[in-house]
């Protein structure tokens, strides 16, 4: 029969038990950081954690280049153009203010049914029309005489003449008249408005003129 180890022997080959949970307690705690997020760790081979991330890359890491074929190439400032749409020109002139709009260059009244077609609005037109049909006034301040003309190229306006600003014009149907004034597009053909001098301001407003006299 084998004698008997002694007791002592047996312990010196063991660990303290503070020891042991000291050690459970530290795993347990690195875990829950783990999975909170609050320390990286990176897994080795075997799948265990074996310490912290380093955040900066590896030396032998690839580094990815940026594909050529999803590059835009640079735009040259001196070779760009500028193209204005219908819908620009519509929308810059009727963005500005009225002494702005009326200091450019008039359109001819030629242009009118072009105008009509592209939707254009806060165009200012001088030239000739011919009275097609004389309308009721608009007595709503300001009151308007109103009146139909035909453009040149046959394309029917409203005419809306203030006469709270300035005198009533004699007209009939088949008269032709001088008119400037700014265009305003409106469903039905179009209107010229601001047949006269501006109330407010120092610019050059409208007017209609017929056999000789001028009525602003």
């Amino acid at each position: 029969m084998a004698n008997p180890v002694p007791t002592q022997n047996l312990m010196r080959g063991k660990r303290p038990l503070w020891v042991t949970a000291l050690l459970v307690i530290s795993a347990g705690l690195l875990w829950i950081a783990q999975q909170k997020g609050w320390i990286k760790s990176n897994a080795g081979p075997s799948g265990t954690a074996t310490g912290p991330v380093a955040s900066a890359p590896a030396n032998n890491a690839p580094t990815r280049q940026p594909s050529s074929n999803n590059v835009e190439p640079a735009k040259n400032p001196s070779t760009a153009t500028t193209s204005t749409t219908d819908e620009d020109a519509n929308e810059s002139d009727s963005s500005l203010t009225a002494a702005e709009r009326a200091s450019k260059p008039p359109a001819s009244t030629n242009d009118i049914d072009d105008l009509y077609s592209k939707k254009r609005d806060g165009v200012w037109v001088e030239g000739s029309l011919k009275v097609k049909k004389l309308l009721s006034d608009d007595d709503d301040p300001p009151r308007h005489q109103r009146f139909l003309a035909d453009t040149p190229d046959g394309h029917s306006v409203m005419v809306a003449h203030n006469i709270d600003l300035s005198d009533r014009v004699p007209l009939q149907a088949g008269d032709t008249i001088e008119v400037r004034g700014e265009y305003v597009w409106t469903e039905q053909g179009g209107k010229v408005h601001f047949t006269h001098k501006p109330q407010y301001g120092k610019f050059s407003g409208g007017w209609v003129k017929v056999r000789g006299k001028k009525y602003e």
